[in-house]
Order: structure tokens, then sequence, then C-alpha cells
């Protein structure tokens, strides 16, 4: 469906970064502060070579911006560039309780990246438990699934 404009071949980065990212308002709602503690976790437990990738804007971003430790914000973009910025992702997480469908997770999978989605809304029902991404329920469980990609870039789609 999405194939025609989000590839894996439009990758332009490989400085051996593991990339997690959001795309998607920067709004409470879409619970993007858990991006901070997804972060911090991975940190703390010795998987230091991250990038977060934050592609959207609103009125959560400076607040981000302060605590994200390892980030590069994007800000709104589409078509191409958000198709490249898509295939330079390696994991995609959206920690959003409230999204009704989710397009974003079907952009990275037809892009070949993972995504980690709440079990609130519609994107959990897009994801295919252990292929194309996996569900989380708490928080612990974005951080579970987020080290156990960095560990095994094996299972990362692409």
């Amino acid at each position: 469906m999405y194939t025609d404009i989000f590839s894996p071949a439009k990758r332009t980065v490989s400085d051996g970064a593991i990339r997690f990212a959001f795309v998607g308002r920067l709004r409470a709602e879409n619970n993007v502060r858990s991006l901070i503690e997804i972060e911090k976790a991975l940190i703390e437990s010795g998987r230091t070579n991250i990038k977060m990738l934050i592609v959207g804007e609103g009125n959560e971003r400076e607040y981000l911006q302060q605590h994200l430790k390892n980030a590069e914000f994007i800000g709104f973009i589409s078509g191409d560039d958000l198709a490249e910025a898509y295939a330079n992702m390696d994991v995609f997480l959206f920690p959003s309780e409230t999204d009704a469908f989710g397009n974003v997770t079907q952009e990275s999978h037809a892009s070949g990246v993972p995504a980690i989605v709440s079990d609130k809304g519609g994107p959990k029902f897009i994801v295919r438990e252990g292929e194309t991404g996996f569900v989380a329920k708490p928080l612990d469980d974005y951080v579970t699934y987020a080290s156990m990609l960095y560990d095994s870039p094996d299972k990362l789609l692409k």
C-alpha cells in the first residue's frame, strides 16, 4: 500500500548507531515523554550507541529537547524527505495510547522498520507480534523490546 513511497532502499546513513524514532505530533496525548524514559533506560543499561530521531512538531518539543540526551529533531516533513527519514530508522517507537489507526505504523513497516506500539489504540492491530514489531503494555515492555532489537540487529526488518 505504501511501498511506492516508503522503502528501505532510501536509507542514507550507515554510522552504526541504532536509531530509535518517533513520527507524529509532539503532544501529551501521544505520550511522547515516555521516549525520555526509554532512552534513559537504554543508556543506563549500557546501550549507548543510539540516536533518537524525532519527526514532528508540537508543544512538547522544547521539553523533549531539554531531556533527550542524544536526539535529532527534524520537525515536520513529508513526501520523499519523510520516506528517507523512515528508511534511516532502525526501530519505530509509537507510545500513543489514543491513536485510532496509525498510518505512521504502516509507513514504518513499508520502510522495513519494526514498530513498538502501545497496547491501547489502533496500531496494535497493525503489528504482527514478533514479526513486524511488538505491542507494549507498560513502559517496561518498550525498554525490553527496544533492548532486544538493539542487542540483536538481525531482528531488525530491513
